[in-house]
């Protein structure tokens, strides 16, 4: 009977130790995605051109249905005098400010693929951090349940 509540116990702490190993890989590779593409790229000011909304409605604690509205800016950008357009993948709750900078990463050999600096840092940090902190955890209570057993 030990035997089982100690294999249950060992495959509830190796889930959340894989878990975190994904998240872990995931943000790597996508760091590595975001590091050739800097690598393949130039950079340059735009500036917020225009912007979209997207309406949703969720309901708030009170089982009442809220409208929730986000933002996604346009980035305007110009690369050898040729104007282009980057549509933000990230949105916001606060309506963009038209005019506002941005830092943006182009393709040196196709300007109209572009990244905004934050969002090419945004999705590994993401998954490295959550990665790392459930990593931590779970070996944090590994060692609490080896010094907790019995000798």
């Amino acid at each position: 009977m030990e035997s089982q509540t100690n294999r249950k116990r060992s495959l509830l702490l190796a889930i959340p130790l894989l878990i975190s190993l994904i998240l872990i890989v995931l943000g790597v590779y996508f760091g590595k995605k975001s590091a050739d593409f800097i690598e393949n790229s130039k950079t340059t000011i735009g500036e917020i051109s225009d912007y979209s909304e997207k309406t949703s409605y969720e309901k708030n604690d009170d089982g009442f249905e809220e409208e929730r509205i986000m933002y996604r800016p346009t980035i305007s950008y110009v690369v050898n005098g040729a104007q282009y357009n980057y549509y933000s993948s990230v949105s916001s709750s606060s309506v963009p400010k038209i005019g506002k900078k941005k830092k943006i990463h182009y393709l040196t050999d196709d300007p109209s693929e572009a990244k905004l600096s934050s969002e090419l840092y945004l999705l590994p940090f993401i998954f490295l951090f959550l990665g790392t902190v459930i990593f931590g955890v779970n070996i944090l209570i590994i060692i609490k349940q080896i010094r907790r057993k019995p000798r």
